[in-house]
């Protein structure tokens, strides 16, 4: 079947051989995108509707319904075998949030989170979000110098990493959140950090977090230069 992208590319290709005849191949109505007008002669859109995006931020979007399949498994981290239910990715992810925010963490600060595949990937991400930060994920395989670049572009306020990345972020100035069972006195500890959130009071200071917030701030791998961050909230990328 030919794809919109062939067709893309012929356009492309016709537009840039000017000086040469071009003789358009003819294709089935139903398989030609429709465009959006002769002005933008580029521009195509789906003959589908538009998908709807409810007006709900993204962790809540994520965890709508959860409690239908509260005892299935939501996360299987591959290494180990460790899981997650839904059930328990719904508490924890609240239990992280109140944490975020009983240590101090206000709505658009960024949480740079240098973790490999983890079980607990996801609810580091969703946490961070429901307490109105913004999630911003590096590669803990990258060097120091890197981390320290994302976490300086980003005006990052805090770290999470697990205890054997540990090493690269504890000289960047800022607080760590460490995940693993080893204690490092200079970190907060990932477990004891989520006991201490129930043992809180619930008279912490909330700010209500909108669809329209920044939630994420994604950064490229710097194949051509430094680093780059890109800032994203549901309401501007679909969910």
């Amino acid at each position: 079947m030919i794809t919109e992208s062939f067709l893309r590319s012929l356009l492309l290709i016709k537009h840039s051989l000017t000086s040469l005849p071009f003789f358009p191949v003819s294709y089935p109505q139903w398989e030609l995108p429709i465009p959006c007008s002769a002005q933008e002669e580029h521009i195509f859109q789906s003959r589908h509707p538009a998908v709807p995006v409810p007006d709900i931020t993204l962790p809540d979007f994520v965890l709508q319904d959860a409690e239908l399949y509260a005892d299935k498994v939501a996360f299987v981290e591959a290494a180990t075998g460790k899981t997650y239910t839904y059930a328990e990715v719904v508490r924890d992810t609240r239990r992280f949030a109140k944490a975020l925010r009983s240590l101090g963490l206000r709505k658009g600060h960024v949480v740079v989170v240098a973790l490999p595949n983890v079980a607990e990937y996801g609810i580091v991400a969703l946490g961070i979000m429901t307490a109105g930060g913004v999630f911003s994920g590096a590669n803990p395989t990258a060097h120091e110098s890197e981390l320290k670049k994302q976490a300086e572009a980003a005006d990052a306020k805090l770290i999470v990493t697990d205890d054997l990345n540990y090493g690269k972020v504890k000289g960047l100035g800022l607080p760590v959140i460490v995940l693993g069972e080893e204690s490092i006195s200079t970190a907060v500890n990932w477990n004891e950090l989520l006991d201490a959130a129930d043992r809180a009071g619930d008279k912490l200071s909330y700010e209500e977090v909108l669809q329209s917030d920044l939630c994420a701030l994604p950064f490229s791998s710097g194949t051509t230069g430094n680093v780059k961050g890109c800032d994203a909230n549901p309401s501007e990328s679909g969910g």
